[in-house]
């Protein structure tokens, strides 16, 4: 398969017209029932995306780079979700099993009081991420 030669970049847009180097016409958008601002637009839309890829030999194959790196993102994202909930689950058992040892014992543990407030409101702001979903 012979490799594909483009016209090199940056390219610019005036209004539907595609241009690269000074009068150079790429190309010309036209939408047949399209108005004159979508045809402009589109040109605008393809001149950025050309531009963007500027220097990359390949854009198909980033493209496809791009969704396996953003898949194992979301995985690794989900896994740290995971043990946020399973840390929060111990540090409730904890507190819970602090308390009982403040309020049911001899006081020793009324110094901890402030470190507990800590971590409750911390459980809170947990359960109200988890709850919208980050």
């Amino acid at each position: 398969m012979s490799e594909i030669k483009y016209t090199p970049e940056p390219w610019q847009s005036n209004d539907e017209v595609i241009l690269a180097k000074p009068n150079y016409e790429v190309a010309r958008c036209h939408c047949p029932l399209g108005s004159f601002s979508e045809e402009t637009a589109n040109a605008a839309r393809i001149v950025a995306c050309v531009n963007a890829m500027a220097g990359i030999e390949d854009p198909k194959k980033l493209r496809e780079t791009w969704e396996v790196v953003r898949h194992l993102e979301l995985d690794a994202f989900q896994n740290i979700k995971q043990e946020r909930d399973a840390l929060l689950e111990s540090l409730e058992d904890i507190v819970s099993r602090f308390q009982s040892c403040i309020h049911g014992g001899n006081g020793e543990l009324a110094d901890d009081k402030p470190a507990i407030e800590k971590a409750k409101a911390a459980i809170n702001i947990s359960i109200k991420q988890r709850a919208i979903g980050k």
